[in-house]
């Protein structure tokens, strides 16, 4: 047991736990996503004060590219929980006021040798639904099914943790194949939010949420969470099979598959999203061999393609676009396909498609990028490319080198993107040696 000074606030009938990071309404704590509690901390921590946008963004995602829309998402939140209270003010252009009365006062709490999680379920329907709906996620074609079975799962054991972060990665997963991604991605935030309100500490719900934060542009905040977990958790493969996901996005390339390698050493069949950092770092041989493992999609023909293999890749792309669930699957591959066949307007067509119908993952933009460049669409290609780049999707070292991206270097665009994205690859650096990373995975190149 340790003790540790805790700040309340108390204002109308709430109290602020900044510590436990817990909101109550006389006595009964509030349900709230982490970051709309760190939103309402600050405010309230400023009482009176204006609050601009910008102390805001870089109070809260110092690391990370941040509209100014998702501000606005979280003191909606907020104003949902107050009702008819008026406790926050619009300055409009300028931010936001902490308006009610509020007093402060310190405490000393207790801190618990480790922390209680709802990772079991006594439950049996919910055990079993559980478990059938992990083995049928994996394959694109029975989403629905194990869908319906989570939904079962947490019906059944509403408390059940590890159920609400399959889920919520699940609605995450298919949030990038669907046409109407958004909203798959707003349910899977919300599950996921509710899984870590239920078990903040659980590894399996500590690298859900690091996930979908990478997709939403804070790929640093989770790379730095998940580094940190690693560091009480050394034996847990999920928890490194999602930094070798949040390193490849703030292009820590070396580290993300050092990742890989010591979860596979802990766990030979964990699932990891390697193949991508083997082909940006320009491992092609290592990159070719993990890509044969894939069962679908369009990663492998990308690889084949990249490697001068155009006659397999589109051999792959033909035999498999009719058994995709997806729409956005097949627009993938129609892309590529009709690229490397040379029908310059289909695949113009299906990037058109994925364009207009764009989901929350700034990695997907650099591909539609690299197509685009090849279709001499130089103009749009720079625009995705900074989509990619401001979005969060850090790809400095593979814009040096990648092929596909040459009609663009002699645009000034291009230059200014390749500067933005090697500037923000520094910052995840050194977020990387602060958060222990070199401890952890090893040392990474500052080139």
């Amino acid at each position: 047991m340790t003790t540790s000074p805790n700040f309340l606030y108390e204002f109308g009938g709430y109290r602020l736990d900044v510590a436990e990071s817990l909101l109550l309404r006389d006595g009964t704590a509030i349900a709230l996503p982490p970051k709309t509690l760190a939103v309402l901390a600050l405010l309230v921590r400023r009482a009176g004060n204006l609050v601009d946008r910008d102390t805001l963004m870089r109070e809260l995602w110092p690391d990370s590219f941040v509209e100014e829309a998702n501000i606005a998402r979280h003191i909606w939140t907020l104003r949902q929980v107050f009702g008819g209270d008026v406790f926050i003010e619009t300055v409009p252009k300028r931010g936001y006021r902490f308006v009610a009365p509020v007093r402060a006062s310190t405490s000393v709490r207790t801190l618990p040798a480790s922390p209680v999680t709802r990772d079991v379920t006594a439950n049996r329907q919910a055990r079993e639904s559980y478990e059938r709906a992990n083995q049928l996620a994996q394959h694109p074609a029975d989403h629905q099914r194990a869908l319906s079975l989570y939904q079962e799962c947490v019906t059944a054991d509403p408390e059940f943790a590890p159920a609400w972060a399959r889920l919520g990665r699940l609605y995450r997963v298919m949030s990038k194949y669907e046409a109407s991604g958004k909203e798959s991605h707003r349910l899977a935030e919300d599950a996921l939010e509710r899984a870590l309100a239920l078990a903040p500490d659980l590894p399996l719900v500590v690298t859900q949420y690091a996930l979908l934060e990478v997709d939403l542009g804070r790929g640093v905040d989770a790379m730095t969470r998940l580094l940190r977990r690693a560091r009480e958790h050394r034996n847990d493969a999920d928890l490194l099979a999602g930094l070798v996901h949040a390193c490849r996005y703030t292009g820590l390339l070396d580290a993300s598959v050092a990742a890989h390698r010591r979860a596979v050493a802990i766990d030979p069949l964990i699932a990891t999203s390697v193949v991508q950092s083997y082909w940006m770092s320009g491992d092609m041989a290592l990159a070719l061999a993990e890509s044969s493992k894939l069962t679908g999609g369009s990663l492998r023909p990308m690889v084949l393609a990249l490697a001068g293999r155009d006659a397999e890749a589109i051999a792959y792309l033909k035999a498999q676009e009719p058994k995709l669930p997806y729409e956005r699957m097949v627009r993938l591959c129609v892309a590529l396909r009709a690229l490397l066949e040379g029908d310059r307007a289909a695949s113009l067509a299906a990037l058109d498609w994925l364009l207009l119908n764009a989901i929350p993952d700034p990695e997907a933009h650099y591909f539609y990028a690299r197509y685009l460049a090849r279709l001499g669409e130089v103009e749009r290609a720079n625009d995705a490319l900074a989509a990619a780049v401001f979005g969060g999707f850090i790809a400095s070292r593979v814009m040096a080198w990648d092929p596909w991206l040459d009609p663009l270097r002699g645009s000034a665009s291009f230059q200014a993107v390749q500067a933005q994205a090697d500037a923000r690859r520094l910052v995840a650096l050194r977020s990387y040696i602060d958060a222990g990373g070199e401890e952890t995975l090893g040392p990474v190149s500052a080139a």
